[in-house]
């Protein structure tokens, strides 16, 4: 039984790209793993690329299957692997030699469900900043953890609540660089929520947070992380207003399941901050993005409409939310006084700035 079973979907990439990820994994100075390639019909090469890696190397198996999403992917890895830890590897990244065996002590040693690691950031293959690893291991049992899940939930809260930041960047939200327990993965039946986009890789994460007895942050970097050409840059969907609300639908099911009570103000704090979150982004993704084909007219209507939802409608009546920014506030005012095109000119300035 291997030691780590390393899961890459697959799905029109660059061959470069692709090779470079795939001979991270067998580079690794732990030896004993397996690597599950997902070929999520790919419509160019990538699928014969992958079968020729496994006719090189026993260790990996490859799976074709007809397109459904990187969740659909993740999912058919997470049933098919035979290792005692699952980590996750995108097909445009790449992993340091040492990065499995470090995190697999790091797991052992600390007796852990999930080891969280840090990254490095490339502009195509120009180094960039280190994120997300610690100056020393931090070790998060029940209250740490939570602290942690809440802070994936809302990514204020750290340093709002507790006046630090000891969570690292806001990359924890994605499941690469990261180890999982296989046991804990199966035992608490946990996959990906195929269909949600965006956001499916922070609830799966939050999930698996809240049912995990320990999680353990690095203090070193295991992941190098590529950042393209127009990656940056989101493009308009028609359907980012209801995948955002089924995302917030979510997580506000899952702190009910895991026992947390709407009545305690800490946990309603956290979810109206993840609610203001995702109307703050919706504001440029959406509303206010440059693809939109709706008419000025048309978009403040929408505004108004999406302004009586019932979540909405619980993050505006609550006007006293650490969690908020300034900024959120002033998104708050102006959605409760129907100045919408104020929030124009705010998505506008947000927009300029990024680019």
């Amino acid at each position: 039984m291997p030691i780590v079973s390393v899961i890459v979907p697959v799905y029109s990439i660059p061959e470069s790209y692709l090779r470079k990820a795939i001979e991270s994994a067998q580079r690794q100075t732990l030896h004993d793993i397996e690597i599950i390639l997902i070929d999520d019909g790919s419509p160019d090469d990538s699928g014969a690329i992958c079968d020729a890696y496994a006719q090189q190397d026993q260790r990996i198996r490859v799976l074709h299957k007809e397109n459904g999403g990187v969740s659909a992917a993740r999912n058919d890895g997470i049933k098919a692997v035979r290792g005692q830890w699952i980590n996750f590897l995108d097909p445009d990244d790449w992993m340091p030699e040492d990065a499995l065996e470090k995190m697999v002590q790091t797991a052992q040693q600390n007796q852990s469900d999930i080891v969280v690691g840090g990254l490095q950031v490339f502009y195509e293959d120009t180094p960039g900043p280190q994120m997300g690893f610690l100056e020393k291991v931090q070790v998060l049992d029940e209250s740490r953890k939570n602290d942690y899940t809440f802070n994936l939930i809302c990514r204020h809260f750290e340093q709002r609540v507790r006046g630090r930041k000891d969570f690292g960047e806001n990359y924890q939200g994605a499941p690469w660089g990261k180890l999982f327990a296989k046991k804990l993965l199966q035992e608490q039946n946990l996959f990906f929520c195929e269909g949600l986009h965006p956001y499916e890789d922070t609830l799966f994460n939050v999930c698996a947070a809240f049912r995990a007895a320990r999680v353990v942050l690095m203090d070193c970097c295991v992941y190098f992380y590529r950042i393209n050409p127009g990656s940056v840059t989101v493009k308009f969907k028609p359907t980012w207003i209801q995948n955002n609300l089924l995302y917030i639908s979510r997580i506000e099911r899952t702190l009910q399941e895991n026992g947390f009570n709407e009545k305690d103000k800490l946990i309603c704090d956290v979810f109206h901050g993840c609610i203001v979150e995702k109307i703050a982004s919706l504001l440029l993704v959406y509303f206010f993005h440059a693809d939109n084909p709706k008419s000025r007219r048309q978009v403040y209507c929408e505004l108004s409409e999406f302004s009586q939802n019932a979540y909405v409608q619980r993050a505006l009546r609550d006007r006293h939310n650490p969690f908020y920014t300034q900024k959120q506030q002033i998104i708050l005012w102006c959605l409760r006084n129907r100045m919408y095109f104020l929030l124009e000119i705010l998505a506008f300035l947000k927009t300029k700035s990024r680019n």
